[in-house]
């Protein structure tokens, strides 16, 4: 590896590859490709030469062991798993998001792919969720029905929640930022949400309130 590892990330993802309770890091160092770091030897292992424009954990089997889906640029959206990678499409995406969005199996991959919408990945098949432009989105379990719902920022659209094929739109107002989390620890997610000059709120079933008037950097 040499210096490699001493040079400044671009993005990273922790995961359990192998399923042994112990995460290992996918690391994606720009032109010098992505690595694997696994702890036992603090062992670093290249998996491509390819620069990620963005990655995620996922886990599409449902059996624990996970992988990485990254987008390489014009080389499209690439699945790692059990040491071998497997193209899944040949556009090019703007983000990514990885969770257990459909009830029963594995993790589907939320794709957004620019003019022509977001999609969703699901036993090997691609479905268009919306021909909209996705600016931001994160995968959550909002309900606590043990799946995921999408949160999307569709720009001046607003943020909208996809949950099992229903879209419901929780505001008008562009995100600048989402965050999700238990911050109540009913085992249901949040989302907090940066509304620029409108501060911070917090979306909890249903229900908007303003957790800082600030605007975040």
């Amino acid at each position: 590896l040499g210096d490699v590892y001493k040079r400044q990330p671009q993005d990273m993802v922790a995961l359990d590859v192998d399923h042994n309770g112990d995460e290992e890091i996918m690391v994606d160092f720009g032109t010098t490709g992505m690595w694997l770091w696994t702890r036992v030897g603090s062992t670093w292992t290249m998996l491509t030469g390819a620069d990620a424009n963005v990655m995620a954990a996922v886990d599409p089997s449902g059996l624990g062991n996970e992988g990485v889906v990254a987008g390489l640029g014009s080389l499209g959206v690439w699945l790692w798993g059990s040491g071998a990678w497997t193209q899944l499409s040949g556009v090019q995406p703007d983000n990514l998001a990885a969770g257990k969005l459909v009830l029963g199996g594995g993790e589907e991959i939320a794709g957004d792919f620019g003019s022509i919408g977001l999609w969703l990945w699901s036993s090997s098949v691609w479905s268009q969720l919306s021909g909209v432009n996705a600016e931001d989105m994160v995968a959550a379990d909002i309900d606590g029905n043990t799946s995921e719902e999408l949160a999307v920022d569709f720009g001046p659209l607003g943020l909208w929640l996809w949950n099992g094929g229903v879209w419901t739109h929780l505001t008008g107002v562009n995100p600048e930022g989402i965050l999700e989390g238990d911050v109540d620890g009913d085992n249901q997610i949040e989302l907090a949400v940066d509304f620029g000059s409108l501060g911070v709120w917090l979306w909890n079933g249903g229900v908007w309130s303003q957790i800082s008037s600030s605007n975040p950097d």
